[in-house]
């Protein structure tokens, strides 16, 4: 039963010629603005601070990229339970071996509690593919702009290599599957959860890098084919396999996720079918994971209820950003849907501030609250709001202009300054 009553002037779904002649697809940039990044690059040539911080936090980050070596996952030495060297394996975050029993099992669950091996970054998790992936994400991304901001040659040319190595050589390139993501041993005969879907969230970002790099004459159209059969054979998987149907059904901030990948891929692929069935989905999200007045049930169950509500809402401005980009929106201004949205993120961004204002209790114990809920992580929702919501920046609060998690991806989106009274954030054309 849907929580959001139903919007009478709603427009209908756009059809093919609107998503067709979408930014999206005539941009081939399913997130990023073109328009904006020319802005900023502009707004750094007059010395503006916030431009010229953002671009130098970008070339930072692309030339620690250029220094790391390839990655594939074959570099793993924990192989999938397929014996496949090239299947996709991680393991389940928040399921802990039984210390009381000689082989771990059964697990037991930690919620919001995170296996060394399944920690982004964490030495152990380099045991398997998890950060590499996210790796390969982030190196891309970064390279693509700065090849874009600079004209440097190297840095398109490190992500066309990264590209190769991860996704498209015969003897490394990843199986376009995740049947393996998030391994609990022995549950589901050793196969992956459904949740492992999640781990491939960030290629939305990559592929407009891909974009980026192939209308600048720098990702070859041998490569770019190959990419797109890789992304066509995963889409397929998401549809079909049991993982990905049952993320796809999930009611938080999984199914979110979800069609961060759905929306990206079908732009990137150019299918407009696939375009409206996952804003369709979306319309009927919006309806299972939110109350009329912009709570989040499935979240508020979790053992940091407040870093989940946060999270669903900026994996919401991502997707909500894309389906706009693509000549769709599930939540139009004026809808319901928008002011349940609206009034979701202000709350989270009033409940984070007091957290960090006043030392809250509201989450007490946790040991990694801090982290989660850090000032970067408050600053991309607080922009994207600005910029989607019209939310103005509570007083008192200001935003990094650059976070270190996300140097590059949603200042290309949102704007590259945080709003403030004394410099507005630079609006992005829907």
């Amino acid at each position: 039963m849907s929580n959001i009553p139903p919007d009478a002037s709603s427009p209908s779904p756009s059809g093919h010629l609107a998503v067709e002649g979408s930014p999206a697809f005539l941009s081939g940039l399913g997130f990023y603005d073109p328009a904006l990044a020319k802005r900023l690059k502009d707004a750094a040539g007059r010395s503006d601070a916030g431009a010229r911080a953002v671009l130098a936090a970008l070339i930072d980050s692309a030339d620690r990229a250029l220094g790391t070596p390839l990655r594939t996952v074959l570099q793993k030495t924990e192989c999938a339970p397929s014996g496949d060297p090239r299947d996709y394996h991680s393991l389940a975050p928040y399921w802990w071996p039984d210390p009381d029993t000689k082989d771990g099992i059964p697990y037991q669950r930690r919620d919001g509690e995170r296996l060394p091996e399944a920690d982004l970054r964490a030495p152990e998790s380099l045991k398997f593919d998890v950060s590499r992936f996210q790796g390969v994400f982030d190196d891309v991304t970064v390279l693509a702009w700065a090849h874009h901001f600079t004209g440097r040659a190297d840095y398109a040319e490190k992500a066309l290599a990264v590209v190769r190595a991860w996704f498209l050589d015969e003897q490394t390139g990843m199986n376009p599957n995740l049947d393996y993501a998030q391994v609990r041993r022995v549950h589901r005969r050793n196969r992956g959860r459904p949740s492992g879907v999640m781990e491939a969230k960030a290629i939305a970002f990559l592929l407009d890098a891909v974009s980026l790099l192939s209308a600048a004459g720098a990702f070859p159209d041998e490569d770019r084919a190959a990419l797109t059969d890789w992304c066509r054979r995963y889409a397929g998987w998401l549809e079909s396999s049991d993982s990905g149907r049952k993320e796809c059904a999930a009611q938080n901030n999984h199914g979110t996720c979800f069609e961060m990948q759905a929306l990206s891929l079908a732009a990137f692929l150019k299918d407009a079918d696939a375009v409206q069935k996952a804003v369709e989905r979306c319309r009927g999200r919006l309806a299972d994971q939110f109350t009329p007045d912009g709570r989040q049930p499935q979240e508020e169950t979790r053992s940091i209820p407040l870093h989940y509500r946060l999270y669903n809402l900026q994996a919401w401005c991502v997707v909500i950003h894309l389906a706009r980009r693509s000549g769709c929106d599930p939540a139009p201004p004026g809808s319901p849907a928008h002011r349940i949205l609206a009034g979701a993120v202000r709350d989270v961004i009033h409940d984070v501030g007091v957290w960090r204002r006043d030392g809250s209790s509201m989450e007490a114990g946790d040991w990694n609250i801090g982290r989660r809920l850090g000032r970067g992580k408050l600053g991309l929702l607080v922009r994207a709001g600005a910029t989607l919501f019209d939310i103005p920046e509570p007083a008192g609060m200001r935003a990094d202009p650059h976070p270190t998690r996300d140097p590059i991806c949603w200042e290309l989106a949102f704007g590259w300054l945080p709003p403030s009274e004394s410099s507005p954030p630079d609006p992005v054309s829907p």
